[in-house]
């Protein structure tokens, strides 16, 4: 059986000293209870994530483990009101950087955009 994008979807991503748990939940419960598609728990260090949007079209997809991993960035840099432009667009540069160098997450980009 051919793998599916899911299939590239890493349950883990390590960013910085942090292990992210990637977990898919059902779509009508993040939209039903938390009116969200995604989110970053950073006492817990995981990322939920609709599946139905996951295994859907590609740039709904990218753009929400995107979306969820700048958050992680943006807890792990410990980011906030008082930090500049140029230090939250360089952690974000930085944080990207790590992850699309050090982890699966480029295979699981590359393969769904295969499926466009």
């Amino acid at each position: 059986m051919p793998k599916t994008s899911k299939d590239y979807l890493p349950k883990q991503i390590k960013l910085g000293h942090f292990l992210i748990d990637i977990q898919l939940i059902d779509g009508t419960v993040s939209l039903n209870i938390a009116e969200q598609q995604g989110c970053f728990v950073a006492r817990e260090q995981i990322i939920y994530l609709d599946k139905d949007i996951m295994t859907g079209q590609a740039d709904r997809a990218i753009g929400l483990i995107i979306h969820e991993l700048c958050h992680a960035i943006y807890y792990q840099y410990n980011l906030g009101q008082q930090s500049s432009e140029e230090d939250i667009v360089n952690a974000m540069s930085n944080g990207m950087t790590e992850l699309l160098t050090r982890t699966d997450l480029l295979k699981y980009i590359q393969h769904k955009l295969k499926e466009v």
